[in-house]
């Protein structure tokens, strides 16, 4: 299978062209990661603690009790090149600031795999390789909101 880029993250994994624009940036601790391509999936979910108990008038009284940090899954492909930089990224105890289109902030690496080779890339002449991440936000710098006691209180 030979694939293309038909978008690109624009960066390189710690080096080559400067970022045109990114949509996966990963940086903190000596690592700088933005894979040639833009990842083909990006999950951000929070979940919420809610106490639900039954009232008198048949319905329910729902409490919230505040919130986990966010859980992010990005996945895409990246070139062998990039391989090491992930190895790097997943061996990392260090938190790292995580910017994805429409969210940014710091994260800590919750486990990585990469699989493959899945394809081949002609431009750079390189193999592809499957890749996935799983971070979880320390809440610390979500947005840059400029709050940096991580959660600001409970229920927020």
């Amino acid at each position: 299978m030979i694939i293309a880029p038909a978008f690109s993250g624009g960066g390189g994994a710690g080096g080559g062209d400067a970022p045109l624009h990114e949509t996966f940036l990963l940086y903190g601790a000596g690592i700088y990661f933005a894979p040639f391509f833009a990842p083909q999936r990006i999950r951000n979910g929070k979940e919420r603690n809610l106490s639900r108990e039954s009232n008198f008038c048949g319905g329910e009284d729902v409490t919230d009790l505040g919130s986990k940090n966010r859980d992010i899954h990005v996945s895409g492909l990246i070139l062998r090149s990039e391989i090491r930089s992930f190895d790097n990224i997943v061996d990392s105890n260090d938190p790292l600031t995580l910017v994805l289109d429409g969210w940014s902030g710091e994260v800590r690496v919750a486990g990585g795999e990469w699989e493959g080779p899945v394809g081949y890339e002609p431009q750079r002449r390189e193999r592809l390789f499957k890749y996935s991440f799983d971070f979880v936000s320390t809440g610390l710098d979500e947005n840059s909101d400029g709050y940096e006691d991580g959660i600001i209180s409970e229920g927020n």
